[in-house]
């Protein structure tokens, strides 16, 4: 994914979670604007993902669902037809490829304002059992200042690769919390974060041939090293924790950059929403201040 070099944050803003998002029964996931700014439902993202043990072969219920409603203000509505309409879910995906396919367009949000979202899934009564919440790039009026590196400290120079430790044995239902420190001075692309949540491996003959656990992890909080926290929303926002997926063919929030010291800290939180126990880690592209030129690295354009 290419570098963006805006001199402001956007800010992830994300709906509740619904917990009872199970078949043959539709549920209402609301987004309530905290503060007033401008919404990009050009890149909305969906959640579902299932919470109890089903011999499915993934936990994604994005790629199966529908959405029978999006419901902007409490009154404008963006999913037409006649007889009772519904649309895929699965075009809302974090994974989707080629970045949006439906085009929402973007809104001017008061604090207050709400877009509700009603999905559903089908299936055989009891046979599936999940949650759902949706998210999307705001950029707040009050805007987050983002300072950005000199191009030669970027483009001089390979970056290298800032992890977390292994957050292990989530039990399902279990609090996340992944802490990336930097062990030097440099600069973090926030844009870039990856995620990945792998589910105890011993129990999938059990539950089903799914092991990637991230369709069912949610994210509640990205706090940087001033303490500022990055997801904005009421009543407890999540994002999908699949919008954070290495395979992802598009940055769905551009979170921006970093200036980090060594010890600096940027903690993620969040929820193993999953059926079984799951370990995480988190990593960031990360440009150390000191060192120079990669001994090896050549760098475009033209390496001679």
């Amino acid at each position: 994914m290419s570098l963006t070099f805006n001199a402001y944050r956007e800010m992830p803003m994300g709906s509740a979670l619904v917990a009872a998002f199970d078949d043959d029964d539709s549920e209402v996931a609301t987004l309530t604007a905290s503060e007033p700014g401008v919404i990009d439902l050009d890149r909305l993202v969906m959640y579902a993902g299932i919470n109890a043990a089903a011999p499915y072969p993934t936990l994604d219920l994005v790629l199966y669902s529908e959405v029978n409603s999006v419901l902007l203000y409490g009154s404008v509505e963006k999913v037409k037809g006649r007889n009772t309409p519904s649309v895929p879910m699965s075009q809302w995906s974090a994974l989707r490829s080629g970045g949006s396919k439906t085009k929402l367009g973007k809104y001017r949000l008061a604090s207050g304002d709400t877009i509700a979202i009603t999905g559903e899934t089908q299936g055989t009564a009891g046979s599936i059992t999940g949650d759902f919440a949706f998210a999307a790039p705001f950029t707040p009026d009050n805007i987050r200042g983002n300072a950005l590196p000199q191009s030669n400290i970027i483009h001089g120079q390979s970056a290298d690769v800032l992890g977390a430790p292994i957050n292990s044995d989530i039990a399902a239902g279990g609090a996340i919390a992944l802490t990336v420190t930097a062990d030097q001075d440099g600069w973090i692309y926030l844009s870039d974060l990856v995620l990945r949540s792998q589910s105890d491996a011993a129990a999938e003959s059990e539950v089903g041939t799914w092991i990637d656990a991230l369709p069912s992890t949610t994210i509640s909080g990205i706090t940087l090293p001033t303490r500022d926290r990055m997801i904005l929303g009421q009543n407890t926002p999540v994002l999908p924790g699949q919008a954070f997926c290495a395979t992802r063919t598009y940055n769905w929030f551009d979170l921006g950059w970093l200036r980090v010291n060594a010890g600096d800290q940027l903690v993620i939180d969040g929820k193993n929403n999953g059926p079984d126990v799951a370990n995480l880690s988190a990593s960031v592209p990360f440009w150390p201040l000191t060192g120079g030129s990669i001994k090896g690295y050549c760098p475009p354009p033209p390496c001679k």
